[in-house]
């Protein structure tokens, strides 16, 4: 599954696990944080997480502008 993803300012997607499935975020516009296994990363435009099958992750918004990205989800 591939979803296009808008997250405005203050909002997030929050801390989830991914059993069965991997995720990976690819950002396209904004500065997004990312928590992954309790490790935090700031990711900007081009720059890319993968969370792998067995990991949690969050995404939010905490700067002023939109963050856009691309969730793609791999069985």
């Amino acid at each position: 599954m591939c979803a296009h993803i808008v997250l405005p300012k203050g909002n997030n997607i929050g801390y989830h696990a991914h059993s069965e499935d991997a995720e990976l975020y690819y950002i396209l516009r904004g500065e997004a944080t990312v928590v992954e296994d309790g490790k935090t990363y700031i990711l900007h435009a081009g720059d890319a997480v993968f969370t792998s099958q067995g990991s949690a992750h969050s995404i939010s918004n905490n700067s002023e502008n939109d963050v856009e990205f691309f969730a793609f989800i791999l069985n």
